[in-house]
C-alpha cells in the first residue's frame, strides 16, 4: 500500500503514536484525572448500559487511554517491581497492576510529553465515546496495517461487530487483493468514507465481476484530496452539474458550501470542470446502492457459467473463456438492438467479445426481475415478482449467449431443455388419457408442436425513432435498484446501442440514470460506435473514453485560468469552453486518422504473415506475437477502469482503481 495514501499528519501521528506508547495496566480509577468537558448525556447512557449489561474491563474496547510523564512511569514500575517490558503483554490476563504515589495521576495537562495533534486525536477518539464510522474504522485500520501497529489495529477493529471483523478479515485475504487495493485508492479523500458500509463487503466479493468493479473507481488528484470533507460529498452526490442540476451544483461550489477548504480560485476551477460533467456524482454511499442491483444481474449471468468448475474468480474471466468468434465469420459480431433483431457489425475478436459480454449484462438488466434467485421475498423496490425463474426468459439468455459467441456445458444444457419442447409435450400428455390413448411418434408431434409456436410473429415493441418517455427521477432515487414502475418503462431501451449513445436531453431519466449505473460498472464507450458491415469498417471501437473523475476535482490548476475566471461573464467562459472543446475534437478526429491509418498496416503485415506461413512458415513463432498485443491492447481497453490494477469497484468512486 502507497504511504501516499495517507496524508502526513495522519502518518506522523501514527509514528508519535506507536514511539510514545508505553503499553497497557491495571490502573486504579480513582488515579486517573479525567477530562473536565464531557457530555453528561453520554455519561447517563454508558451508566444505563453498564447497570444492565455489567462493564467487561479487559475487553479492549473498553481499555482507556491515558497520559503520564516518564518520570512517574518509571518511579510507579520501580516502586511496583514490575519491568517495563511487562506493560507491552497483549494478554488481559497478563496485564500488570501499578499504583501511584498519591498527588499523582494520569491525564493531568502539566506531565505531557506529547503533540497537541496527538492529544486531540487521542482526545476525539475515546471522550464521550462516539460510535465511528465503518469508513473511520477501515482507513484507520489500513492506516495501522501499513504501520504494522498490530495493537492499534487489533485496538479499532474491536469496535465492530463481530460479523463485520469478520468481513474485513475476509477482505484481508490475497483472493480479494484487488478489491482491497481498490477501496485504498480512496483513501485520500476522507470526505468519501462516510458512506462505507463494511457489512455489504460480501456483496464486491460475491458478485464476481472485479474487472467491472474497477472499472467504477478512477484515481484522483492526490494534493487535493485532503481537502474534500464529508459535507462536501453529501451536498454532491447524486447530483448532475452539467445537465439538471447545474444551477445548484454552481451555487454549492462557488459559495463555498461545497469545497470549503479550497480557495476561491480553486472552487472556480473546480466549478468550470464540474459544468462539463454530465453524469451522476458517485460516492461510497451511492457505489454500494448500485452494487445491490448489479449483484442480483449478476446471479441471471450466474447460469451460464460455472466459475468454481473453471477456476475463474470473475464473470469477465470466465466469458473471455468461453468466446468463440468462429460462429460470426471473421471481423464481425452481432448485435442485438431490441428483443427480435440484431444486426451484423464489423470488428475484431476482442470488440466482439467485449460487445457480446456487454450485452448479456444488458438482457440480465432487462429481465433479472423474472430470473431471481430461489426463494426470494417479495420488495417495494425491484428484486424479483416470481418465485421462480421464467424458464422461458432463462432460455433466451442462453439462445442469446450461445448466439452472440459463447458456448459452455451449461448454456448447452438451458437451450437444450426448451421450454417449448416441455410446453408441447405437456400439452400432448393432458390432450389424452394416458390408460386409453398412446401417440406412435411423439417426438415427431412435439417437433410439429414447436414449428407452430416458431410461426409467431415479433411484435416491436420499442420504437427506435422516439426517445424515452420518462419523467425526471428525484434525486434519492438516482442510485440502488429502480423501483418496479420505474423498470418497466426502461426495459424496453436497454440495448448497446441505446445505452451507449449520449443522451438527447438534460432531464435525468430513468434510463439516462441507468446509463450511468452502466458507464460506472463497464466504463464508457468509444468515440465512435461499431461499424455496421455495409459502412466504413475502419471505425475504433475499443478505446473507451476514462472514467471521470467521482468528485471532479480538477487534475491541474492553471493560475491564468483563474484569473481569466475572475471578473469574466458565463458568456465569455462558454466561448473559451466552447473553443477547447473545437481544439479538443479535432485532436480526436486527427488521432483517430491515425489509428486508422495503423490498424490497415497492421492488417496489411498480418496478411503478409499468413501468405508466407500458408507457403511454408509455421504458427506460434515471433510472427505471431504483434497479434497477441494487440488482442492484450483489446482486451484491457474496453470495459476496464483504464488505470488501475483491476474491481468489480470499477468500482468507486466508481473505478478508482489500477490498470488491470
Amino acid at each position: 500500500m502507497d504511504h501516499s495514501m495517507f496524508s502526513s499528519i495522519e502518518l506522523r501521528l501514527a509514528r508519535e503514536r506507536r514511539l510514545k506508547f508505553q503499553g497497557t495496566a491495571k490502573i486504579n480509577i480513582s488515579q486517573i484525572s479525567l477530562p473536565s468537558e464531557y457530555k453528561p448525556d453520554n455519561v447517563e447512557r454508558l451508566r444505563r448500559i453498564f447497570d444492565s449489561e455489567d462493564c467487561d474491563r479487559l475487553s479492549l474496547p473498553n481499555h482507556v487511554v491515558a497520559t503520564i510523564s516518564r518520570e512517574h512511569l518509571m518511579g510507579a514500575l520501580s516502586g511496583n517491581e514490575v519491568n517495563a517490558n511487562s506493560l507491552m503483554s497483549q494478554q488481559p490476563d497478563s496485564h500488570v497492576a501499578l499504583e501511584f504515589p498519591i498527588g499523582q495521576s494520569l491525564g493531568s495537562d502539566s506531565r505531557r510529553d506529547i503533540s497537541r495533534e496527538l492529544e486531540t486525536e487521542l482526545t476525539d477518539e475515546y471522550a464521550n465515546e462516539a460510535t465511528p464510522t465503518d469508513g473511520e474504522v477501515y482507513r484507520k485500520v489500513r492506516q495501522y496495517q501499513y504501520e504494522a501497529s498490530a495493537r492499534f489495529e487489533e485496538r479499532w477493529l474491536s469496535r465492530l461487530t463481530e460479523n463485520k471483523q469478520k468481513r474485513m478479515r475476509q477482505l484481508s485475504q490475497r483472493e480479494n487483493s484487488s478489491i482491497r487495493s481498490a477501496f485504498d485508492s480512496l483513501l485520500p479523500i476522507p470526505g468519501l468514507w462516510n458512506g462505507m458500509s463494511i457489512g455489504n463487503l460480501p456483496r464486491v466479493i460475491a458478485v464476481k465481476c472485479d474487472e467491472d468493479f474497477w472499472s467504477s473507481l478512477v484515481e484522483h488528484d492526490r494534493s487535493r484530496m485532503e481537502k474534500i470533507d464529508c459535507m462536501t460529498v453529501e451536498k454532491l452526490q447524486l447530483l448532475v452539474p452539467g445537465g439538471l442540476d447545474r444551477t445548484k451544483v454552481k451555487g454549492l461550489v462557488l459559495s463555498g458550501e461545497a469545497f470549503p477548504k479550497f480557495s476561491q480560485a480553486e472552487r472556480k476551477s473546480i466549478w468550470r470542470v464540474l459544468r462539463r460533467r454530465g453524469e451522476i456524482v458517485p460516492s461510497l454511499h451511492t457505489f454500494f446502492k448500485d452494487l445491490s442491483y448489479l449483484e442480483v444481474t449478476s446471479s441471471c449471468l450466474g447460469r451460464l457459467v460455472d466459475l468454481a468448475a473453471m477456476r475463474k474468480r470473475t464473470m469477465r474471466s470466465a466469458m473471455k473463456q468461453i468466446y468463440n468468434p468462429a460462429r460470426h465469420g471473421r471481423g464481425r459480431y452481432q448485435m442485438q438492438v431490441s428483443e427480435t433483431e440484431f444486426r451484423s457489425c464489423s470488428g475484431t475478436v476482442e470488440e466482439g467479445r467485449e460487445s457480446g459480454y456487454r450485452q448479456l449484462w444488458l438482457f440480465a438488466f432487462r429481465h433479472y426481475l423474472q430470473m431471481p434467485k430461489a426463494r426470494q421475498k417479495k420488495k417495494r423496490h425491484a428484486k424479483t415478482k416470481f418465485r421462480e425463474a421464467n424458464d422461458g426468459v432463462v432460455h433466451r439468455m442462453a439462445s442469446l449467449a450461445l448466439q452472440l459467441g459463447f458456448d459452455s456445458p451449461q448454456i448447452r444444457r438451458l437451450i437444450d431443455d426448451s421450454p417449448d419442447r416441455r410446453l408441447a409435450l405437456e400439452a400432448l400428455l393432458k390432450a389424452r388419457d394416458r390408460d386409453q390413448y398412446r401417440y406412435d411418434s411423439i417426438d415427431t408431434l412435439v417437433n410439429q408442436i414447436v414449428a407452430c409456436f416458431n410461426e409467431a410473429v415479433p411484435v416491436e415493441i420499442r420504437d427506435r425513432g422516439a426517445s424515452a418517455p420518462f419523467s425526471t427521477i428525484p434525486r434519492q432515487s438516482r442510485c440502488g435498484k429502480p423501483s418496479i414502475e420505474t423498470h418497466e418503462q426502461e426495459q424496453n431501451f436497454l440495448f448497446l446501442d441505446q445505452m451507449e449513445s449520449q443522451p438527447s436531453d438534460e432531464s435525468v431519466s430513468a434510463l439516462y440514470v441507468r446509463r450511468c449505473v452502466y458507464f460506472a460498472f463497464f466504463g464508457r464507450p468509444s468515440e465512435t460506435p461499431p461499424t455496421p458491415i455495409d459502412e466504413d469498417h475502419s471505425t475504433p471501437h475499443s478505446s473507451p473514453h476514462p472514467p471521470p473523475s467521482p468528485l471532479f476535482v480538477p487534475e491541474e490548476n492553471n493560475p491564468s485560468d483563474d484569473h481569466q475566471m475572475t471578473g469574466t461573464s458565463d458568456h465569455v467562459i462558454d466561448r473559451t469552453d466552447t473553443q477547447r472543446r473545437n481544439s479538443r475534437r479535432e485532436e480526436r478526429r486527427e488521432r483517430r486518422q491515425r489509428r486508422r491509418q495503423e490498424r490497415e498496416t497492421r492488417r496489411r503485415q498480418r496478411e503478409s504473415r499468413r501468405q508466407r506461413m500458408s507457403s511454408g512458415g509455421h504458427e506460434g513463432g515471433p510472427a505471431a506475437r504483434p497479434h497477441s498485443v494487440d488482442q492484450n491492447h483489446g482486451e484491457s481497453s474496453r470495459g476496464s477502469s483504464g488505470n488501475i490494477t483491476e474491481v468489480e469497484i470499477d468500482a468507486l468512486t466508481r473505478r478508482q482503481l489500477t490498470h488491470r
